[in-house]
Formats: C-alpha cells, sequence, structure tokens
C-alpha cells in the first residue's frame, strides 16, 4: 500500500471517529435503564413484540396482533413500517429485550444519519465539510424531538435513509451503472418500508435532485434511471404498501380526520426560530418544540450572505466588501456548489412555507398534503437541508478548520437542553407482552366495525375478552391457538350461537369440519358469532392472505425478476 493510500485511509477513519464521537452525548440517555416516556413509546414496543411473535409463529409477513385490543386483535401492525419491526426482530432473536431493542434502534439511527451523510456529503463537498454537514444533520432539534418527545422510530430510521437516496442518485446522474439503479431501487425500498410519508418525499427529494444536477451537468437523460429506480422499488415493495393502501378502507382511518389535523399544527416564523422545548402535544401547557435550530438558521443565513459577498467580488473588486469577502470565501464557486445552494436553499423555503399557516390554501386543495397530516413533519426536509448548508458554508470558506470548530461547538450548546429525559419506567418483556390497549389513540387502526364505546369502556375496565365464548354447556376440547389461528373441538347437546371473539377483519376465515362457514354475523363489538349445530364437531378459524396480498406479493416478486432482466439488458456498466 502506498503512503498516499494508507494516509487517506487515516483521515477517513478520523473522519468517521469523530462523527461516530459526536453522536456520544446524543445517545447518553439511551444507556439509563428502562423505557423513557414518550408520546408513543410503549406502544411502539409493543407492536414490535408482537410482530416478533407473529414471526415466531412462521408468518414471514405479519398482519395481526392477536393479544392487542383486549385480546380481540389488531391489524395495526400491517399498517405501520414493516423495517423498524424486522430489525427490532433481529435484535431481540439475538437475545436483547424489546425495550433495548428499541432504544437500540433509535442510538442507531443517529450514529448510521452521520455517517451516511458523510458518504454522500464526502465527495461534492469535501472531508471536513461532509463531517460538519453529517454533525448538522445529528444534532438537529428535530431529530431530538422524534426520538425523546415523540418516540417516533419509524421516522428516526427512515432519515437514515435520505441521505443515502441523494448519494445514489448523485452517482446515477454523474456516471450511471447497474450499481446505483440497484443502490437507489433498494434505498427506496428501505425507507418505503421505514416510512411511507418521508418515502414519498424521499422520492420527490431524488427526482428533485437529479433533474436540478442534470441540467447542470447537461445530463438530464440520466434522470430517467431515477424513474426507473421508483418504479422498481414500488413494484419490490408492493407487497407492503398495496394491501396496506387498499386495506386501509377497511380500519376506521376517518378517525384521523384528514382535513383538520393540519389547520391546528400550522407553526409560525417565531415557532421555527425559537420556541421553548416542552413534553407535550401541540397546544398544551408545555407544547413540544418545533424549532429548526438557531444554529441551522445561521449557517443558512451567514451562505447567503457569502454568496451575495461573492458576486459582489465578481463586480467590484476595490471596496470593503471585497476585501471582507477576500479574507472570508474561496476566489471561485463551481457550477455544482452553486446549484447544492440553490437546490436546496428553495427546498428549504418551500418546506417553511408548508408548515406555516400561509399555506393552508394548498392544504386544502393538494389531497397528497392532507396525507402527511401535520405540516410540521416537513422539517424532516429542512434540517437535511440545513445541513448541507452548514457543509457547503465549511467547504467556501478560507479557514475551513475554524469555521467548522466555531460551528460545532455553537451546535452542542445550543442543543444542550433537548437530551434531557421527561422520565422513565421499568418495563420486562413480560410486561411488554401484558400490553393489550390497541396501541393506537382512538382506534384508528381497528377495523371499521370494532365498537369505539367498548375501546373507551375497556380502557377504564381493562377488559380482557375470551376467544371462545360459547354457552356453558358446550363443552371445548384440543385448543390449538397461534398469531393466525385459533383451533378446538366442541361438544354440544343442542343447536347454539358461538362467538369467536376476534375483530372481524378480510382475511378471517371460519371452518366447521373444514367446511367454510359462509354464514356468520359480526356482532355489536365487531367479533363474529357463529350458528353452530348439536354433536361433535371442530372448528377452525384461520387468518388467511386475501387475493390482494397474495397479488401483491407476485407483484414483488416479478418486480425482481423484471428489474434483473432489464438491468441484464441495458447497456450499463
Amino acid at each position: 500500500m502506498d503512503t498516499n493510500r494508507l494516509y487517506q485511509l487515516i483521515k477517513q477513519f478520523w473522519a468517521v471517529l469523530l462523527i461516530v464521537l459526536s453522536t456520544i452525548p446524543a445517545i447518553l440517555p439511551f444507556f439509563q435503564p428502562g423505557l423513557f416516556s414518550t408520546f408513543d413509546g410503549m406502544t411502539l414496543v409493543a407492536r414490535s413484540a408482537y410482530f416478533y411473535q407473529s414471526l415466531t409463529d412462521g408468518n414471514v409477513i405479519p398482519r395481526w396482533a392477536d393479544v392487542l385490543t383486549f385480546n380481540l386483535g389488531s391489524p395495526v401492525i400491517m399498517f405501520y413500517g414493516y423495517l423498524p419491526n424486522y430489525l427490532s426482530s433481529l435484535f431481540h432473536f439475538i437475545g436483547f429485550s424489546y425495550v433495548d431493542c428499541y432504544k437500540i434502534l433509535l442510538g442507531l439511527s443517529l450514529v448510521l444519519s452521520g455517517l451516511f451523510f458523510y458518504l454522500f456529503a464526502k465527495k461534492p463537498f469535501g472531508q471536513i465539510a461532509a463531517v460538519v454537514g453529517a454533525i448538522f444533520y445529528v444534532w438537529a432539534p428535530y431529530r431530538f424531538l422524534d426520538i425523546y418527545v415523540r418516540g417516533e422510530l419509524a421516522e428516526s430510521v427512515a432519515l437514515v435513509f435520505l441521505p443515502l437516496i441523494l448519494y445514489a442518485t448523485n452517482n446515477l446522474v454523474i456516471r450511471p451503472a447497474k450499481k446505483w439503479i440497484i443502490l437507489l431501487s433498494l434505498f427506496f425500498v428501505l425507507i418505503l418500508l421505514s416510512h411511507n410519508l418521508i418515502a414519498i418525499l424521499g422520492f420527490v427529494l431524488s427526482v428533485g435532485y437529479g433533474v436540478c444536477f442534470g441540467i447542470v451537468l447537461h445530463r438530464l437523460h440520466n434522470v430517467k434511471y431515477i424513474l426507473i429506480a421508483v418504479i422498481f422499488s414500488l413494484l419490490l415493495g408492493a407487497f407492503y404498501w398495496l394491501p396496506a393502501l387498499w386495506e386501509k378502507s377497511y380500519i376506521n382511518a376517518d378517525l384521523l380526520n384528514f382535513s383538520a389535523p393540519y389547520l391546528n399544527n400550522f407553526i409560525t416564523l417565531k415557532q421555527l426560530i425559537y420556541s421553548p422545548w416542552g413534553w407535550g402535544p401541540l397546544g398544551s401547557s408545555s407544547p413540544m418544540s418545533l424549532q429548526l435550530g438557531l444554529i441551522q438558521i445561521l449557517v443558512i443565513i451567514l451562505m447567503t450572505i457569502l454568496l451575495v459577498l461573492f458576486f459582489i467580488n465578481r463586480t467590484v473588486k476595490n471596496n470593503t466588501l471585497w476585501r471582507l469577502n477576500n479574507l472570508l470565501i474561496v476566489e471561485k464557486i463551481s457550477s455544482s456548489d452553486f446549484a447544492h445552494y440553490s437546490f436546496f436553499i428553495i427546498l428549504f423555503l418551500i418546506t417553511i412555507f408548508l408548515m406555516t399557516p400561509t399555506s393552508s390554501g394548498l392544504w386544502q386543495h393538494i389531497n397528497l398534503l392532507s396525507f402527511f397530516l401535520y405540516p410540521w413533519r416537513f422539517l424532516s426536509i429542512a434540517i437535511l437541508s440545513a445541513a448541507i448548508m452548514a457543509a457547503l458554508l465549511v467547504k467556501l470558506v478560507k479557514k475551513p478548520k475554524l469555521i467548522s470548530l466555531i460551528l460545532i461547538v455553537l451546535l452542542f450548546y445550543a442543543n444542550r437542553n433537548h437530551l434531557h429525559l421527561q422520565s422513565s419506567f421499568s418495563m420486562s418483556d413480560e410486561q411488554v407482552l401484558a400490553y393489550h390497549d390497541t396501541s393506537d389513540m382512538w382506534g384508528e387502526y381497528l377495523p371499521k366495525d370494532a365498537s369505539l364505546a367498548m375501546i373507551t369502556r375497556c380502557r377504564e375496565e381493562n377488559c380482557w375478552f375470551n376467544k371462545i365464548q360459547f354457552p356453558a354447556a358446550v363443552l371445548i376440547s384440543n385448543l390449538q391457538q397461534s398469531t393466525n389461528i385459533l383451533q378446538f373441538d366442541y361438544r354440544s347437546d343442542k343447536d347454539f350461537v358461538g362467538t369467536i371473539n376476534i375483530l372481524y377483519f378480510p382475511g378471517w376465515t371460519y371452518y366447521l369440519d373444514q367446511q367454510q362457514i359462509n354464514n356468520y354475523k359480526i356482532n355489536k363489538i365487531g367479533t363474529v358469532d357463529l350458528n353452530l349445530p348439536t354433536g361433535e364437531h371442530s372448528i377452525t378459524v384461520i387468518f388467511a392472505e386475501t387475493l390482494l396480498q397474495r397479488v401483491s406479493l407476485l407483484i414483488s416478486l416479478l418486480g425482481v425478476g423484471g428489474g434483473l432482466l432489464y438491468l441484464w439488458r441495458i447497456k450499463l456498466v
């Protein structure tokens, strides 16, 4: 190995080490015992536990949590990002507790976000600038809000893949190759399986970024490969998103009231600039802070000022402003650097506009926007834009190491109070599996036939329903039960009506002596009443794949085959 190669490896090592070390203060609270209090932490840990239980029952694509809703079951896990639950299951299989799996994934989401941002930014901005940008991407108030206040695992995992999408997009536009199509498709699938709303933003980000640099580099024709990667990812992820999208009509998704949340969740410019750190929802006595970050705003302002000074430098070279500019900024800005600034400052301004009440007209008329529910979700793109501005600023100044040190110190200081836990409590695996609420707020992920009045009552009375509710005179034997199957024999001296206390949802099928029962009735709480005959019989209840689920899986498999065939035929290396 030559000396230059060794020197580069040492530089890479120290850059990676610095990023990892910078995340340590941000993840130190995870090392405290127990589960910390957040909006969604407990429910997400419970979902991951029942996801794992379904996996161990042989369901490769888990869709039903059988103990939730007071033992009536729930389809909630088929609508929540699969990737975080698969990863949690892997860590639990290794031996970690459910709570530790949750905390490990949140911690990794911060560490990997920084490392992957560095991977993306190193080539266009340089090593020092990439390190600074990576630290800015991790140390953003919204990241700590997601983790320590909201407890939002899926979005935290999804934000890991935004820099990777930019990385693959950049390479695909500059020098198209089969590996970049494969990688971009893979990153799209992973973000889709993490958080569908962030995935939409990722698709738009990639195409917009690709178009911008396709124009600058005169390679606009290469953008077609980005669109191909989007298509491949949708095909590959069809087994998840297609059933979730279609079968959303069978749950109480309307309880989310898509027309209302955004009206109450716009944020003002003052709140974006600074708002006190709180632990409650908006409108409470201690609302959560939705600030962008004072230092993030500072780098955007400084970057804009320096570009203005640069253009003054090009026209007027004999004044104080020019001399100041000559001290602060390099003498030449590449078209790539200016394109990065232009694209991400426009993107930043768009996200700010969409988060403030001035955009309410768009939210009312564009259905896709109302799908996002909360305007402040666009902070995920705003903090990415700010991190790129920080990297670009460091690249363009003449004393990058000094400016980097100042920015990082200011960044740590400004976020010093955002890493505290509200409280924490002990939670063993047995206690997690004892959780049997709905794991949502209003029953929005429950089947439409489920009684919401029953849910309210059971939350007060701590209900528990037996799966089999038959008359006392009926004898039950040979009971076998798993996540998706309930099987038993019964003996009765007369005809009767028996209740299977599993909330009805498409896919549940009922058999009497291996003959399908079609004359069932959905009762007032949303479970099923069966008219059963006298004598000795066997009952089998199976949560089988629907036709749509089978077709969706087939589409994913065909997508793999079609993608490989396409890559084999195209003339790329």
